[in-house]
């Protein structure tokens, strides 16, 4: 789980540094942002570029002479559109929708059709997917 909020603050910063944010720069804004410092040992890396090696389906990495830099991947118009659009069907319902409910909101608000994979791999930065199983009992 700290693994997770490490990869947060890291994206947070790639995009909040106002243009690319060079390797060497990072450990300083890192540790001036968030008072605490970024040791790659404690994730199982050698050095900060493996820790960042982890993260490449979000960074871009452009090489130059001297040092990295890291820029955001840009996302899909189209899935951050839908991902906009289930969140806020979502908030709307105050979190309450079961997924047949939100697939039926989405198709009458937004014409778009949304489904269980599509959440858990395209909009998984967005939305999580719980399973909740209930069990109704009668007795006659």
């Amino acid at each position: 789980m700290m693994a997770n909020a490490i990869v947060l603050n890291i994206e947070q910063l790639v995009r909040k540094s106002h243009g690319p944010l060079k390797l060497q720069d990072l450990q300083a804004q890192y540790l001036q942002v968030y008072r605490d410092e970024l040791n790659p040992e404690d994730f199982g890396v050698a050095s900060i570029e493996g820790l960042l090696l982890t993260m490449t389906d979000k960074l871009d990495f452009h090489y130059t002479d001297t040092d990295i830099i890291l820029t955001m991947k840009e996302s899909n118009p189209t899935t951050l559109q839908l991902a906009k659009n289930v969140v806020l069907t979502l908030m709307l319902s105050q979190c309450q929708l079961s997924f047949w409910q939100l697939k039926q909101d989405m198709l009458v608000r937004f014409k778009q059709d949304v489904t269980l994979n599509m959440c858990r791999n395209e909009l998984r930065d967005y939305v999580e997917v719980r399973f909740e199983i209930k069990l109704s009992f009668f007795f006659l």
